[in-house]
């Protein structure tokens, strides 16, 4: 066995005319087109590709063989999925440091979707139309503090509760005592307006 190799043009492993410096070829007869990097004959990072008649991806896989990062020719990327279907598809927990960007055009609407089983539940967005930030939920709308206990609810109707989660009016609120205006006021107006619907 040599110690060391030199090879002054091209190498080829499947094929006798490499088009780079290394070359692993796949074949109908031999569909994988692999490089594995080990330390042992169980603990190593493989990179391959399959035989495709179309641009074939490329798949990272550690010990198991199971990859765990896909690269379609598409420029789609999946960790955790072979088969992604946007830019960047994660099967699981994601985790962002210090802060997660949405960004858009000058005049876009960068928009955070919330999905459950492939369908739209909710999303966060920013108008670039209007200059204002939408909160949309195909259920009710809550505000929690301090563990589970809804502080604000916001129905689909529009009612607004608050200390409820089953407001009955515009605004709900379930509490023995209210403030309107500041401690400091000597004086404080309400106003009450209602509609005469009597014919």
């Amino acid at each position: 066995f040599l110690n060391d190799a030199y090879f002054a043009a091209k190498v080829g492993i499947g094929t006798e005319s490499p088009g780079a410096v290394l070359e692993i070829r796949a074949s109908s007869s031999n569909p994988y087109g692999a490089l594995r990097l080990s330390t042992s004959s169980t603990k190593y990072w493989q990179f391959n590709t399959v035989y495709s008649s179309t641009d074939p991806d490329l798949f990272i896989a550690p010990n198991s063989g199971t990859a765990t990062m896909t690269l379609q020719a598409s420029g789609n990327v999946g960790i955790g999925t072979t088969s992604p279907g946007v830019k960047l598809d994660v099967s699981d927990v994601i985790r962002g440091r210090n802060s997660i960007r949405v960004d858009a055009a000058s005049t876009g609407s960068p928009y955070l979707g919330l999905y459950q089983n492939g369908l739209e539940k909710a999303y966060l967005q920013y108008q670039d139309s209007g200059d204002k930030l939408v909160l949309q939920s195909d259920g009710y709308f809550a505000l929690k503090t301090g563990g589970e206990s809804d502080r604000i609810t916001v129905l689909g109707n529009g009612n607004v509760g608050i200390g409820t989660t089953s407001p009955a009016y515009k605004l709900d609120v379930n509490s023995a005592t209210a403030r309107i205006g500041s401690s400091t006021q000597t004086t404080t107006t309400l106003y009450l307006t209602a509609t005469n619907t009597a014919g």
